[in-house]
């Protein structure tokens, strides 16, 4: 508000930034989350795709060095530097060194590996503190052309740390031109860290140049130097630091005045200004600006403050979204209010300082663009809601929250905010079902059909209207709903203090008969206050339908004891836990599942794969569209697409087949064949396996086709995708080997087991497979979490299992590993199978895997 009274106040000196017409609530772009993706695909995968951003009029990138030499021989320099040789009389080699000095100290040095390492550590961090992170594709695609055109320079709001690092990530998500970001020089205080942010893209300014004129000049020509040549944006905060208060500080103007110097001087036809809206429901600092704002100092900036800090790695700090606004043409901003000739009468080099106008300008330009990242700044319910409880403290009726809430959002739309409000009706009713499986009758997984059920009884009797896309109360229906909530809040408010007194109260391991006692004083003491009015939940059943709930939900352990049953909080349930499964089936060659014969290497020309009939067994039985198993469903619309189970077929309907189901002529497109690839299944490689030549003690090099390997002839776009990870391969390997010498001193033991496997597996670093049954056994990536004999278990025949095969981690590179909703990720799975290799017939026989991660120190 503070930066709106200045703007206002300054309205008079060029065109206002609001008309009247504006101040209501505007339709933005929609939302995409970034980390649905990442939760559901390797994030190795991710660090080490091929990233090939478009740049400014297609410039090949430029080195740091190359920049660090542009600028120190430039004109605007090497002036400086002869007038400062004249007035101290030392030596103009000197003052030059002085100069490579400074530019030693602030420059960039950019590199894949410390951005593919950012890549992956950033992606498994902000998987564990966000619960979405939501960017504008509209937005998006306006800075993927912008960029293109002129030199662009990205102006986010600054709260948090998290502000550069989230940009950063999130342009090299989209495949766009990573920024060069104007960093304090307290971040080189921080050992390792400082370096590698330097390496990811980041420049170090001094936070005052005290009059320093060649620091100035320095610091302004390698700012000038990267914006002309357009090698990458320019990113840095208008705010100068992060706002403490999540109100938007006054602007600064000196990097702002730099940034629009070039197109002042005609060095550049235009330039754009990106203004980026960064908006937290929970700012990660939120406990250290409390401190700051009582008057305890700032800490400073170190790697073991850092380190310190991992444990909010364990809060969940909900949803960040990401506006990219409108790119603001410099150009245009300046049409017909300055008068760029006085820079034509003084040589370019020669240093100006800017008239009243231009200093006006440049003013009025960084309010406007702070006032845009108002404008864009998201509202959540959440903030919403706190705003009302801090003007109500101590304590409100929940209705009057909900009250105050509901009238705040509409104020606040009627004021012209953005407001985010949660839409996942059917995400929210599928969690409630899951939560309440123990208190009500559901049939199992048909989650989905009770859904549209229950619209429907709710459309019925006038209570909601629904249209394809949202669903919303209509005024006759204020009855039936607030009956119908009435009667399910007991439950809802039971289940919340239930879940509070085991989050807060429950010891860390407890029994039945210590639970319920527990709950019951919890609650008890609560209702004597008078801080709720719930006596629902001093019910023993419902005390025991919310532990057997949070037990199926895998966040309550159960354990039998000999007395009975130990129950302990799971607190791995945050960070879901993939279940991995191996199934052996020794089918002979005449089966009813495959054909005898291999299918041919080369495809079927077109007009004969125009008339092959779709994919089913050799019985006839229908496969699953999303899944490939036996399909004996069939949608009961188009009675053509098979699946699976309910859940498969509810999937595939969010996912598309609601479009095409009841379309005319579109279930001729649909058959129950299953699809050579989808979003759901793993793409399809034929696998050579050879025998490993022993490596010669004279010679490590290694025949490239001595082990198992992919064989993608006759694929192009394979082939291309496999040189892609391949190089990406080779980055990976370096970028270890540099991170692991700048992070640790001395070799460890886990950094051995880790090189060793790194150079077994050099002369194909593509393999997928290692099999040996029975011989060599497998080769680790981590001294960690290796198995011991006991730990593998005997089969169910009363046989040892022995070591027959392992996955490599390689797999992930060439699988689109989506596993429908969890990421998948390892360092080794190893295959123990029956010594005895019992035959169970036709069945399939579940044997044992062995999930080895990667190490953190060998990560």
């Amino acid at each position: 508000m503070a930066a709106a009274a200045a703007a206002a106040g300054r309205a008079r000196r060029g065109a206002p930034v609001y008309s009247q017409k504006e101040l209501t609530s505007k339709k933005r772009g929609e939302f995409e989350d970034i980390l649905e993706e990442r939760r559901m695909s390797s994030d190795l995968r991710y660090a080490m795709k091929c990233y090939a951003p478009v740049i400014y009029k297609g410039l090949s990138p430029c080195k740091p060095s190359a920049i660090k030499s542009a600028v120190l021989h430039s004109e605007q320099v090497q002036y400086v530097i002869r007038q400062l040789a004249k007035e101290t009389g030392e030596s103009s080699d000197i003052i030059q060194e002085a100069a490579m000095e400074i530019l030693d100290e602030m420059g960039h040095s950019m590199q894949l590996g410390a951005v593919r390492f950012f890549a992956f550590t950033l992606s498994k961090i902000f998987k564990r503190l966000f619960q979405r992170v939501c960017v504008n594709e509209e937005g998006m695609q306006r800075l993927q052309q912008a960029i293109q055109e002129h030199p662009v320079v990205l102006l986010p709001s600054h709260r948090s740390y998290v502000d550069f690092l989230m940009l950063s990530y999130l342009l090299y998500t989209y495949d766009l031109a990573l920024p060069v970001i104007a960093a304090g020089i307290d971040f080189l205080g921080m050992k390792i860290v400082g370096e590698l942010l330097r390496r990811a893209g980041a420049f170090f300014m001094r936070r005052s140049f005290g009059g320093n004129r060649l620091y100035w000049a320095v610091f302004a020509e390698y700012v000038k130097t990267m914006l002309r040549n357009g090698y990458a944006p320019v990113e840095f905060f208008l705010e100068g630091t992060r706002s403490r208060t999540a109100k938007t500080l006054t602007p600064k103007f000196g990097l702002l005045s730099i940034v629009m110097e070039p197109f002042f001087k005609r060095e550049v036809f235009d330039t754009y200004l990106v203004p980026i809206s960064i908006s937290y429901e929970r700012i990660l600092e939120e406990s250290l600006y409390a401190y700051e704002l009582l008057g305890v100092p700032k800490p400073k900036e170190s790697t073991s403050g850092l380190l310190k800090a991992r444990r909010i790695l364990s809060d969940n700090f909900g949803t960040i979204h990401i506006y990219v606004g409108q790119p603001v043409s410099l150009r245009t901003l300046a049409s017909g209010r300055i008068n760029r000739c006085p820079y034509n009468l003084v040589p370019r080099h020669l240093p100006q300082k800017p008239s009243e106008d231009i200093q006006e300008f440049v003013s009025d330009v960084a309010y406007k663009m702070e006032l845009l990242q108002i404008e864009n700044m998201v509202l959540s319910p959440w903030v919403l809601a706190a705003a009302v409880l801090l003007q109500n403290l101590p304590a409100m009726d929940f209705e009057l929250l909900i009250e105050k809430t509901l009238w705040l959002k509409g104020l606040t739309q009627t004021f012209g905010g953005f407001i985010e409000w949660p839409e996942e009706v059917y995400s929210c009713f599928s969690f409630l079902r899951d939560v309440f499986s123990d208190e009500f009758i559901f049939f199992p997984g048909i989650s989905l059909k009770d859904f549209e059920e229950g619209c429907f009884l709710l459309t019925k009797c006038d209570a909601i209207q629904t249209t394809q896309q949202e669903i919303y109360p209509t005024d006759k229906g204020s009855v039936v709903i607030s009956f119908l909530s009435a009667m399910f809040r007991p439950f809802l408010e039971g289940y919340q203090l239930i879940f509070r007194y085991l989050s807060k109260e429950a010891k860390a391991a407890f029994t039945e008969k210590q639970f319920i006692p527990g709950v019951r004083n919890f609650v008890f003491q609560l209702l004597e206050k008078g801080n709720t009015q719930c006596y629902e939940a001093l019910s023993s059943d419902i005390q025991k339908n919310a532990l057997a709930a949070l037990v199926q939900l895998g966040a309550v352990k159960k354990k039998k004891m000999t007395n009975g049953f130990t129950y302990s909080i799971n607190q791995e349930a945050v960070n879901k836990i993939l279940d991995m499964f191996v199934f052996r089936n020794q089918l002979p060659r005449r089966n009813d599942t495959y054909p005898e014969e291999p299918p041919p290497r080369e495809p079927p020309p077109a007009s004969a794969a125009a008339a092959v009939q779709p994919r089913r067994l050799r019985s006839g039985a229908a496969l699953c569209r999303v899944c490939g198993c036996l399909g004996p469903r069939v949608c009961g619309r188009c009675r053509r697409a098979a699946y699976c189970g309910p859940e498969h077929q509810a999937l595939d309907w969010r996912r598309g087949h609601r479009r095409t189901c009841a379309q005319p002529g579109a279930a001729d497109d649909l058959e129950d064949a299953v699809p050579d690839h989808n979003e759901f299944l793993f793409p399809e490689y034929e696998i050579l396996i050879e025998p490993e030549e022993p490596e010669s003690p004279a010679d490590s090099s290694v025949d490239p086709d001595d082990e198992a390997a992919i064989d993608t002839s006759g694929n192009s776009d394979k082939q291309e995708e496999l040189r892609a990870t391949g190089s990406a391969s080779e980055a990976l390997e370096s970028l270890d080997e540099e991170t692991l010498e700048a992070m640790a001193k001395h070799e460890t033991e886990d950094d051995k087991i880790f090189q060793k496997f790194k150079e077994r597996i050099a002369a194909e670093p593509e393999q997928i497979i290692r099999y040996c049954r029975g011989g060599e056994g497998p080769i680790w990536v981590s001294g960690e979490n290796v198995p011991e004999e006991k730990d593998i278990p005997n089969c169910s025949c009363g046989a040892k299992r022995i070591f027959e095969f392992q996955i490599m981690p390689q797999l992930l590179n060439h699988m689109k590993v989506d596993s429908l909703g969890e990421s998948i990720d390892w360092g080794t799975l190893v295959v123990y199978t029956c010594a005895n290799n019992c035959n169970e017939g036709n069945q399939y026989t579940e044997e044992f895997i062995w999930k080895q991660d990667f190490s953190a120190g060998s990560m």
